[in-house]
């Protein structure tokens, strides 16, 4: 029994050895598979932490990246606005192109007839350029590059020795150029002036002449400026001598807006030895040629026009005279023009100088078309018009005042709204006017065809008329014409409240009536009133005046072999 409990005490004990062998060996392999899974576990741990490591770097990568995209975006969409605003600023100047376009098409036709035009005119300015290069050397050579730029060629070294944006200051270093020694200035094209060219007292070795390079030639005024001045420092010259010639040259102002007239366009004052030829003046405030207390001057060939009315004056009419010469002396006037002026010719004296003009001839010279006086004589000595040609005026044709040995000579005077000729004295005892009207035709005229006034107790006397016709005066050809029937052919009379004499006034060889077929106006061919005394009127043709041929009263007259 004992043996029995003994033998399975030791069968007990190999199995719990067994058991725990077992166990042990069990034991170990699970010990060794954990290891072995924790080994594998710690890899995939650092694996996965290396894969952690790069995911947050990528991803802190497409942080930036979605930033930097954000930003790009919100560029975009600016530049999208920005674009979309230039898109409708493209479409507005293309529509505007368009029409610019239509324009330039438009002015493409226009400046095509130009070219055409200019091509043609081209063959004569070319002639003319020639003609001027071998004929007529110069000094210097003004011009402008069409774009508001001048220049001075030098004639002798052909180099441009002056230029700049104003033709006045470019015209004027050429004439200081040549102040000692004289020369000829000549521009080309149109010349805009910001200011008068002046030629002062200093040219004593020579003359210098301002000249225009053909027809084409226009210097072009300020407004209320002159265009050329001509400024000695005496009267007369005296501290002189000078010599100047202006030729072929047109003188005038911008004609757009209304309102651009010049004051004058040559104004000459204290000069000895003067020339203006072949010039063209218009719109013109004071004068178109004004000459004051100056000597020995020449006109030959200037016309001036337009220096009256609304027109070019705005709302303050023009009241420019054609030609006034002030103070001077020695003057001719050859083929001198005055048309649609305030006053065609005006000669008076200077009333700061009390200089006297005197010795002034005009020959073949016309005043056509003047709102006042055709042409004015006051305070004068020695004034001469010969073949001289007054029509159309709205005043007297030829007036006459206080002025001495004045000569009218084969002239006509017609269709004036006032006298053809009038004679008066205003404050200057006139008994010795000398006054000569010769071989003259006065026609048409709406009062007299003469005129002759004395009044404020001033006498006229001394005058002869002889050979003229004197018709249909009464009447005028120009506007209204006034009453009939109470102006005569010559009517001599004077003011009877402030008294003053007519006397020694010759009425020879005339024709003095109303033209057949033509309604009769002239009432007498010759009428004399009060305080006109010997009035002879000798060897004259009457034929249909309407009162009679002669009417004398007075003291001392005498008719003789008149028909």
């Amino acid at each position: 029994m004992a043996t029995k409990q003994k033998h399975a005490s030791l069968q007990l004990t190999r199995r719990v050895i067994a058991v725990a062998l077992l166990a042990l060996i069990v034991a170990s392999a699970v010990i060794g598979y954990v290891s072995s899974a924790f080994t594998n576990i710690q890899n995939r741990q650092n694996n996965l932490e290396a894969k952690y490591s790069k995911l947050s770097l990528d991803y802190a990568n497409l942080q930036s990246n979605f930033s930097s995209l954000q930003s790009s975006l919100t560029q975009l969409q600016q530049n999208t606005t920005l674009i979309q605003t230039q898109l409708v600023d493209l479409n507005s100047q293309f529509n505007s192109t368009q029409t610019i376009q239509n324009f330039l098409v438009q002015q493409h036709e226009i400046f095509q007839a130009q070219l055409s035009n200019l091509q043609t005119n081209y063959s004569g300015f070319l002639t003319e350029y020639q003609s001027l290069g071998t004929a007529a050397p110069f000094s210097y050579l003004i011009f402008s590059d069409g774009k508001g730029k001048y220049y001075a060629e030098n004639g002798t070294t052909q180099a441009l020795d002056f230029s700049g944006t104003s033709g006045s200051q470019v015209g004027q270093k050429c004439i200081d150029a040549l102040s000692a020694s004289g020369g000829k200035i000549v521009f080309a094209g149109t010349i805009k002036l910001d200011s008068p060219l002046i030629i002062e007292k200093g040219f004593t070795n020579g003359l210098l002449e301002l000249s225009g390079y053909g027809p084409s030639t226009q210097l072009i005024s300020n407004r209320a400026s002159d265009c050329i001045d001509v400024i000695g420092g005496k009267a007369f010259g005296y501290d002189g001598p000078y010599h100047v010639l202006i030729d072929n040259l047109v003188l005038t102002s911008e004609i757009s807006p209304e309102g651009n007239y010049m004051n004058n366009g040559i104004y000459v004052k204290n000069w000895f030895n003067i020339n203006i030829e072949n010039v063209m003046v218009f719109y013109a405030n004071n004068a178109g040629i004004f000459i004051e207390d100056s000597a020995n001057v020449h006109l030959n060939n200037v016309y001036v026009e337009g220096c009256t009315g609304t027109e070019y004056g705005g709302t303050t009419p023009l009241t420019g005279a054609g030609f006034w010469l002030t103070g001077s002396k020695d003057c001719y006037l050859n083929q001198c023009f005055s048309d649609t002026n305030e006053i065609g010719f005006l000669f008076d004296s200077n009333n700061l100088t009390n200089n006297l003009p005197r010795n002034v001839f005009l020959t073949q010279c016309e005043a056509t078309l003047t709102e006042k006086t055709g042409v004015s004589i006051a305070n004068t000595h020695g004034i001469v018009l010969t073949s001289v040609l007054v029509e159309g005026s709205k005043s007297d044709g030829v007036m006459i005042v206080d002025s001495f040995q004045p000569s009218i000579i084969n002239s006509i005077l017609s269709g004036n709204l006032g006298n053809g000729l009038f004679i008066t004295s205003e404050s200057a005892n006139m008994s010795q006017t000398q006054t000569t009207i010769k071989d003259c035709t006065l026609i048409g005229n709406s009062k007299n065809g003469i005129g002759i006034w004395a009044k404020n107790g001033e006498n006229i006397s001394q005058i002869n008329i002889e050979g003229s016709t004197i018709t249909n005066s009464g009447t005028g050809n120009r506007g209204t014409p006034d009453q009939p029937d109470i102006w005569d052919g010559i009517d001599i009379s004077n003011d009877a409240t402030t008294g003053g004499k007519c006397a020694y006034v010759t009425v020879a060889n005339c024709f003095l009536g109303n033209e057949a077929g033509s309604t009769p106006t002239q009432k007498y061919g010759v009428r004399s009133l009060q305080n006109s005394d010997y009035v002879e009127v000798v060897n004259c043709n009457f034929f249909s005046n309407i009162s009679g041929n002669f009417t004398l009263v007075g003291e001392n007259n005498a008719l003789k072999d008149n028909y």
